[in-house]
């Protein structure tokens, strides 16, 4: 994920809430979004903050 420019976002759909990354992502200066979009799919938006 280091090489994700300052400009674009990573998508990252998973059928759970990846709230275990929420932490994980903050603590290395990343800036992210979640949507529930189905009772087993979110869709987690991820960009260098």
């Amino acid at each position: 994920m280091a090489t994700i420019p300052a400009d674009e976002t990573l998508v990252l759909v998973n059928s759970f809430e990846p709230s275990p990354l929420y932490g994980v992502l903050e603590e290395h200066g990343f800036e992210y979004t979640s949507h529930n979009l189905s009772p087993d799919m979110w869709e987690m938006e991820i960009k260098y903050g």
